[in-house]
């Protein structure tokens, strides 16, 4: 009988005996301190861009005759000036970059600013070599664009508007095209294609009282922030990282201002249940060797570092494990 329950006896004293032995988890806790470091920050301020974007444009056909029989447009595509936008009949119908449309045929008379479009979209297609080819080889010019168009114009003397398709600034990102491959070519003044939004400005907005200038990094790209608001030069640059369904978007604003901060770990701060954020130190060099609370104001950080409005001093330590030391502490 004896002998039947002695195993059983080790083994519970044997639990006992290590159940004694292991440490309570307030005894294995210990504080972990570094020496407070105090290093160079660039200020940061978070800040909402808010765009403002102007409408779709649609883009109009002025003339062409025959069956659609490709569309070379794609939606979500780009334009330029002398890109095909659709085939019809024997006529390859391209499109022309300018910021008013063609009103009138265009030739050596015509105002300047037409006169530059149209040699610009010859140029495009391999028609025009050089300005001083438009004064003294302009009409073979116009043929060498009829032809490689499929326009039968035997000897033009002048462009036609109805020859292209105007397409405004900013209107060369497709939204959607209209005309599509087996069906009749658009009538004179009707849709090729819808452009997408774009963007007008974009203002910096935050909770702070006062924006300071400096720059907002997107991607790899760098954007000056001046007066609260990005140049308008820039926006074609900045257009991709927004989104026109949402009223802003979150940046993070590098002034060129630069303090002293304390760097600490992120589980240095903790948050009380008054919602107050603190951190607490002692001095190495006092009597007193209890940890005491100050209050945390955050002003940035980056991934495993949190940087604190400096209000310390070198000869502090720092306790990087409030929340297994002090449970429940306050920040009073």
């Amino acid at each position: 009988m004896l002998s039947a329950i002695a195993p059983v006896l080790a083994v519970l004293v044997w639990i006992a005996i290590c159940t004694v032995e292991l440490p309570s988890e307030a005894d294995s806790t210990k504080a972990v301190v570094t020496q407070l470091r105090i290093v160079p920050y660039t200020t940061q301020v978070d800040v909402k861009l808010v765009p403002a974007w102007r409408d779709g444009t649609e883009v109009l056909f002025m003339g062409s005759t025959g069956i659609v029989t490709s569309v070379s447009a794609t939606s979500g595509g780009t334009v330029a000036t002398g890109d095909e936008l659709f085939h019809a009949g024997n006529q390859s119908v391209r499109a022309y970059v300018s910021d008013q449309p063609l009103a009138a045929p265009v030739d050596g008379r015509s105002a300047d600013h037409d006169q530059a479009t149209v040699r610009n979209l010859l140029a495009s297609v391999g028609c025009l070599s050089s300005d001083r080819d438009w004064e003294t080889r302009r009409s073979a010019a116009l043929r060498c664009y009829t032809k490689v168009s499929g326009i039968d114009v035997p000897r033009p003397t002048a462009f036609e508007p109805g020859w292209a398709v105007w397409v405004p600034p900013y209107a060369t990102a497709i939204d959607e095209v209209v005309v599509r491959a087996g069906t009749l070519p658009p009538s004179s003044g009707d849709v090729v294609f819808h452009s997408r939004k774009t963007l007008e400005s974009v203002d910096v907005v935050s909770d702070a009282s006062e924006i300071p200038d400096g720059v907002i990094t997107m991607g790899s790209l760098s954007f000056a922030v001046q007066n609260s608001s990005i140049d308008l030069t820039e926006l074609s640059q900045l257009e991709p990282f927004l989104d026109p369904k949402s009223e802003s978007a979150p940046a993070v604003l590098v002034t060129g201002e630069e303090v002293d901060a304390i760097a600490v770990p992120p589980g240095a701060v903790i948050a009380d249940t008054d919602g107050r954020l603190c951190y607490f130190v002692r001095r190495v060099d006092s009597a007193a060797s209890e940890f005491h609370s100050v209050i945390a104001d955050v002003i940035g950080g980056t991934v495993g570092t949190t940087y604190l409005a400096n209000s310390g001093d070198t000869g502090d330590e720092v306790l990087l494990n409030p929340r297994d030391i002090l449970a429940g502490a306050d920040c009073a």
